[in-house]
């Protein structure tokens, strides 16, 4: 029963619906053109049905020939997708990978470079005697006699850790 309802609803419904838009005065006379355009073919096609046949058989072609052309572009798609994907991405990985060895061989360079240069600073503060409270202060705070930042390995640990 409750299916019954159902479906008598929607009609009713639908035919409210449809009786609500045709108040505008444009959709009328859409729906009437409409109406004349499609009884005038069923007519026409009703007398000439090997027309129908014929017309039924180049819109078959169209539809084929637009799917087959779908098709094609679609493998011409896939196919230029496997190519970048074969071709270029192993070369962009390889650009990438030599990009970040080279970095990887800086980094090491700039600790030697840094840490060198550490030793040679405290070789020559030590040979001077100027290990007083301020230099043992500075040290500490990562700061050289001249109020510059200081790089050691405590610094460079720290900035690694940051980024």
């Amino acid at each position: 029963m409750a299916k019954n309802k159902l479906v008598q609803g929607l009609i009713y419904g639908a035919a409210i619906g449809a009786l609500v838009s045709l108040a505008d005065k444009n959709t009328r006379k859409n729906v009437v053109n409409t109406s004349r355009k499609g009884s005038e073919q069923v007519k026409y096609y009703s007398k000439n049905p090997q027309d129908l046949g014929d017309y039924m058989k180049e819109l078959y072609e169209k539809v084929k020939v637009a799917t087959e052309q779908l098709n094609d572009d679609f493998k011409f798609i896939n196919e230029k997708f496997e190519k970048v994907r074969n071709d270029i991405a192993p070369e962009v990985k390889e650009v990438l990978d030599e990009t970040q060895e080279t970095l990887m061989d800086s980094k090491n360079n700039y600790k030697e470079v840094l840490s060198e240069n550490q030793l040679d600073k405290e070789s020559k503060e030590e040979s001077k005697g100027m290990t007083t409270a301020s230099s043992v202060q500075n040290n500490r705070t990562g700061m050289n006699s001249t109020g510059n930042v200081k790089y050691n390995e405590n610094n460079i640990r720290t900035y690694q850790e940051q980024n």
